[in-house]
C-alpha cells in the first residue's frame, strides 16, 4: 500500500518534470508552437493530477491515523488482537503437526502421502 502511496503522486509529477520543460523549450525555437503549446498543456494536466494526488494521499493519511489512533486507546481492541494472535498462532501449529510433518515424515521414509494403502503409480514419462 505504501508504494502505490508514493507511485500515485511521484509519477505524475515527474511526466509533468519532463513535459513542461520540454514544451517550453519548443515554445522558444518559434518553429512549430502549437506542439509547444500542447506539451504545455498536457504537462499541466498532468502537474494538476498530480496535486489532487497528494491531496488525496493526505487526507487518507490523516483519516487512516486518526482512525488508528482511537483503535489505540481501546483496550477491548488490543484484548481482540491477542486472541486474533493466539488463533492464528494455534492455526498454524495445528497445520505443522496434522499437516506437514506427516508429509515430510512420509517423504523421509518414501512413501505417499496417502498412507501405504494407496498404490503408487509409476512417473510418466514423455515420449521422445
Amino acid at each position: 500500500m505504501l508504494r502505490s502511496a508514493i507511485l500515485v503522486p511521484g509519477l505524475p509529477a515527474v511526466v509533468a518534470g519532463v513535459l513542461l520543460p520540454t514544451g517550453y523549450g519548443l515554445r522558444v525555437l518559434d518553429g512549430r508552437p502549437y506542439v509547444g503549446d500542447c506539451l504545455l498543456t498536457a504537462g499541466f494536466l498532468v502537474g494538476a493530477v498530480a496535486a489532487g494526488a497528494v491531496v488525496g494521499d493526505l487526507i487518507w493519511r490523516s483519516v487512516t491515523a486518526e482512525r488508528n489512533r482511537s483503535l489505540g486507546e481501546d483496550s477491548t481492541a488490543r484484548d481482540a488482537g491477542a486472541k486474533t494472535a493466539q488463533a492464528q498462532q494455534a492455526a498454524e501449529l495445528a497445520l505443522l503437526e496434522r499437516g506437514m510433518v506427516p508429509f515430510l515424515l512420509a517423504r523421509i521414509e518414501g512413501e505417499r502421502p496417502g498412507g501405504p494403502g494407496r498404490p503408487r503409480r509409476a512417473p510418466v514419462t514423455p515420449n521422445a
